[in-house]
């Protein structure tokens, strides 16, 4: 019998030792871009972020919470990722509720148009690869994914096992957090002379998309979290451009008939200050300059409208004051150029 003990703790051991190294391989060969704010809602302490900003890579570059920490004091983190279409945010907030609280989620719509149930390949490894191994994940990959594509993502190894060429000291590095999730453009692009399609001009919502929005409608209650939907500015000309437009529209009219708030800032140029010769950084995505425009004008509405705490004085929200320095040598990064 006690041979027996033996053996199956022997066995034991060697599956727990295994796995701790499979788990470190997979980490140092993964590709990291984008990983610290899809590890963002892990690297805080737990239930300390009172918003959560989610949503594709407008989010991800349009919003900084550390902003929003400077001018009031609120907690946020943002787990937008690069071309997140809404049924992958979905999973993404499932997850994000594991770890975090939020009295507020933040949603930008500029995925709605989409009709898909999964994005780009490449995008939705940036979601799922750094989620810890739990029902969301589970339930993203066998929800979204045809099923011969599965493998690559419940063993994400098998897509960067040839990584380990071009490593290099920052795979092996902790991931920077310290910009609470978001990401910072310094080029700048003029749209000057732009101007979108009327506000009343609208495109029929996609079932699917449509579908998942009411899911993360109903997650949010769940949790006891508001939803708060935003269209961050863009400016795009093309045919695609003025599709994406006009379903925003129809998606403000639909949260209007729920009762769900809704910011259109395409529309509120005035409000905002956005400059569209000098606070874009192609005709997507807001740079540095825009960014924190936006960031002013939703820390100042989520403040009026959701009596959220002013942290600042909080010994659990060192994280965030820690930060403050980091953020300003970037900020000061984005003047100089």
């Amino acid at each position: 019998m006690r041979k027996k003990w033996k053996g199956a703790l022997g066995v034991i051991a060697f599956a727990l030792i295994f796995a701790l190294l499979f788990s470190g391989a997979s980490y140092v060969l993964r590709d990291k871009r984008y990983a610290a704010n899809a590890s963002v809602v892990y690297a805080l302490p737990k239930n300390s972020a009172d918003v959560l900003f989610a949503g594709s890579s407008h989010m991800l570059n349009g919003v900084y919470p550390m902003e929003v920490w400077k001018q009031t004091g609120v907690a946020s983190c943002n787990i937008a990722q690069n071309g997140q279409i809404i049924p992958e945010t979905y999973y993404a907030l499932m997850e994000a509720f594991r770890y975090q609280s939020p009295k507020v989620v933040v949603l930008d719509v500029y995925k709605m148009v989409e009709s898909a149930k999964m994005g780009l390949t490449v995008s939705f490894h940036f979601t799922v690869d750094s989620m810890r191994l739990g029902l969301p994940k589970l339930r993203a990959i066998f929800d979204l994914v045809p099923a011969a594509e599965r493998a690559e993502y419940l063993v994400d190894l098998i897509t960067y096992h040839t990584r380990w060429k071009e490593l290099t000291a920052s795979d092996f590095a902790p991931l920077d957090t310290t910009l609470k999730g978001s990401e910072m453009l310094f080029t700048t692009q003029s749209n000057a002379g732009y101007a979108p399609c009327p506000e009343d001009e609208t495109a029929p919502l996609n079932d699917m998309a449509l579908d998942y929005l009411q899911r993360i409608d109903a997650l949010c209650r769940k949790h006891g979290a508001a939803l708060l939907l935003v269209a961050l500015p863009f400016a795009d000309t093309e045919q695609d451009g003025l599709q994406r437009q006009q379903t925003v529209n129809a998606v403000e009219a639909w949260a209007e008939r729920q009762g769900i708030p809704f910011l259109n800032y395409i529309y509120r140029m005035d409000e905002t200050g956005i400059d569209l010769a000098s606070d874009y950084s192609d005709n997507y995505h807001l740079n540095w300059r825009g960014a924190v425009k936006i960031s002013d004008c939703l820390a100042a509405y989520l403040q009026a409208h959701y009596g959220l705490p002013d942290r600042r004085g909080e010994a659990a929200y060192a994280s965030w004051r820690d930060a403050e320095a980091s953020y300003a040598e970037r900020l000061e990064q984005g003047a100089a150029q």
